[in-house]
């Protein structure tokens, strides 16, 4: 269809895109809950689409292998009428990162700027602003804690947020970048492609909110503490980029935690451990953030 929205999803690695996946995959196949979503089809790989949901359900960390790494998915939706695809051009993320190292998008991220539609961009709120996991400051204490080829594993993260030593001798490179830094310049260089003005909704998702949901505050509120520069690249970018904040939970709490997973399995439904925050209404329909892209543009203000 020549008006089909196509809404991209952007965000580093471990910033909740897979879980945010599964949950949705969960929420649209398993007529557990009346959600408003049809998939008329999809494109990818179906087994890691029933295996991720399938973790999802069981409370299961989502691995991080290399042979996942590459997974493409692309959901063709209808809501309520409206035709729309979601596509999560690389589930695991590291695709993003080489981008920021060559500067140009690959040619399917690229492509989907031709339509009109949004982006969901991702980040964690168990990422610090420096990219590293807070929940891992205790673990490269206890060298019993490790593990390898999972989120959380010590090998993983020295991979990704050490510097080598070859590095630091050499010039700068994008290595070194915070992560809003990196999510700035990812938004800039799909604005710099957006030549028709087709691409104006963003959302914002927070993920693993369960982590501050206690602090009452707002994702808003959140974003404008903990990554200042990000919060002010879309005030700066409110006349050109209308955006929505949200503090998702697709999961419910943190999983790796034996006594928290056992009181996740205790729900009657998987999805009522969603939590879904717009700094007003919170609840858990994990499909809100999608709906709202859905929406035509407004004089509505940022956040």
């Amino acid at each position: 269809m020549a008006n089909e929205l196509r809404h991209a999803v952007i965000g580093l690695p471990r910033s909740g895109k897979t879980t945010y996946l599964a949950a949705l995959w969960h929420l649209v196949t398993a007529d557990e809950v009346d959600v408003g979503l049809v998939c008329r089809s999809m494109r990818g790989d179906m087994a890691y689409l029933t295996e991720i949901a399938e973790r999802w359900r069981r409370c299961l960390p989502m691995e991080r292998t290399r042979s996942l790494t590459s997974a493409y998915v692309e959901l063709e939706l209808t809501d309520k009428g409206t035709d729309f695809d979601l596509c999560f051009p690389d589930v695991a993320g590291e695709s993003f990162h080489e981008q920021l190292m060559t500067r140009q998008l690959d040619a399917e991220h690229a492509n989907w700027l031709q339509h009109p539609g949004g982006t969901l961009l991702f980040l964690s709120a168990e990422v610090g602003p420096d990219g590293q996991r807070l929940s891992e400051l205790d673990g490269l204490l206890d060298d019993d804690k490790e593990t390898e080829g999972t989120v959380g594993g010590r090998a993983e993260l020295e991979a990704e947020t050490q510097i080598s030593a070859t590095d630091a001798e050499a010039q700068w490179t994008p290595k070194m970048m915070t992560e809003q830094s990196k999510l700035v310049e990812l938004l800039q260089i799909s604005r710099h492609l957006d030549d028709l003005g087709l691409r104006r909704r963003l959302v914002i998702i927070i993920s693993a909110w369960d982590i501050i949901r206690g602090e009452g505050i707002s994702p808003n509120d959140w974003l404008k503490r903990e990554r200042p520069l990000l919060w002010q690249f879309i005030q700066a970018s409110a006349e050109e980029l209308q955006t929505q904040i949200f503090g998702v939970s697709a999961q419910g709490g943190h999983v790796e935690d034996e006594d928290k997973r056992a009181e996740l399995l205790d729900f009657a439904a998987p999805s009522e451990r969603i939590y879904c925050f717009d700094g007003v209404v919170e609840d858990h329909d994990l499909t809100r953030p999608l709906r709202w892209l859905n929406q035509p543009l407004t004089s509505e203000a940022v956040g």
